[in-house]
């Protein structure tokens, strides 16, 4: 499946039947989406655009979020062991229990 067509089931709550793990999403649109519960194991977000994003109870372990945009979103419960969020704007975000 290409990038585009990832995005655009992502971006319609349809992110279950995809294996995350290691995929290049840098630089992607994916703002007010429900993300909650993704597996996203060392998922390249760098200057990805998650305003809004509910990333709850996902396991983001080893991800890159550097220069990514996540003002108001909800990491509530995520595992963030080894995250780069260097530059990550994190305005408003959601950390309890992460």
């Amino acid at each position: 499946m290409d990038t585009s067509s990832l995005l655009a089931d992502l971006r319609i709550g349809n992110f279950k039947q995809h294996d995350l793990h290691n995929q290049n999403l840098r630089g992607s649109d994916l703002s007010q989406t429900q993300l909650k519960g993704l597996s996203g194991i060392c998922v390249d977000l760098s200057n990805a655009n998650l305003a809004g994003v509910d990333l709850s109870n996902a396991d983001l372990r080893g991800a890159s979020l550097a220069g990514a945009n996540l003002p108001g979103a909800d990491l509530s419960g995520a595992c963030l062991y080894r995250v780069d969020l260097t530059g990550t704007n994190l305005a408003a975000v959601n950390l309890t229990d992460t």
